[in-house]
């Protein structure tokens, strides 16, 4: 930042667009998370068929100029500060069944950690005193690296819940009714304040939206 120069790393740069077309992968869509100077994590869309356009979290060495699918139907995904876990959302099984509709990177779904050393992945279940909440829109990591903040579809409600790794809520810090939507949810570098994006719509979802970012202690 302090040189003001940038890289651009769509398809359209003919140093990295490559990279795209070899994995089948459109980028870019939801959260964006850099693992140390040349990796990073971000998803991307199917370019195949079947399944075009679905969402896919993948891994984009800079170095390499190698694009590689760590989970399909899969959104936002955010590496823990130490670099060994990545948090991203996944599609539920009984999305079709239970929801309808497409699922895509601005929905909801199931909270899922990677081990990205041992490979291995698990579903977390946002709850309290063991009474499950809902989906999970996007979560980021707090520097500690042993919490999470959530933006959780608590229906009919969007809450910020902020977790332990196992899902357990430690606080809420934040909710918007039906009239509005939480996202973008990330920490300062001290962990003191979560900054996050609020969608409101006052006079219902065909009137005007506003726009606002608040900040609030998790």
């Amino acid at each position: 930042m302090a040189s003001g120069s940038y890289t651009e790393l769509s398809w359209t740069n003919p140093d990295y667009g490559g990279a795209w077309t070899a994995a089948g992968l459109n980028p870019w869509f939801g959260r964006i998370s850099r693992a140390g100077e040349d990796v990073l994590y971000c998803t991307a869309s199917n370019t195949g068929q079947p399944g075009f356009g679905e969402p896919q979290v993948v891994k984009f060495d800079l170095s390499a100029r190698r694009v590689t699918v760590i989970e399909e139907h899969a959104a936002n995904p955010e590496i823990s500060p130490d670099g060994k876990r990545l948090a991203y959302v996944r599609k539920p099984s009984d999305w079709e069944e239970s929801y309808g509709g497409r699922w895509d990177s601005d929905s909801p779904g199931e909270l899922v950690i990677a081990d990205l050393s041992g490979g291995s992945a698990r579903v977390v279940k946002v709850n309290r005193d063991g009474s499950y909440r809902g989906l999970v829109f996007e979560a980021a990591f707090d520097p500690d690296g042993k919490h999470l903040i959530t933006c959780c579809y608590d229906e009919p409600d969007t809450e910020l819940y902020y977790i332990d790794l196992e899902g357990k809520i430690a606080a809420a810090p934040a909710m918007v009714g039906p009239a509005g939507t939480l996202g973008h949810p990330c920490f300062s570098p001290d962990g003191k304040k979560v900054a996050y994006h609020l969608m409101y719509w006052p006079e219902g979802r065909s009137g005007p939206r506003e726009l606002t970012v608040y900040t609030v202690p998790p």
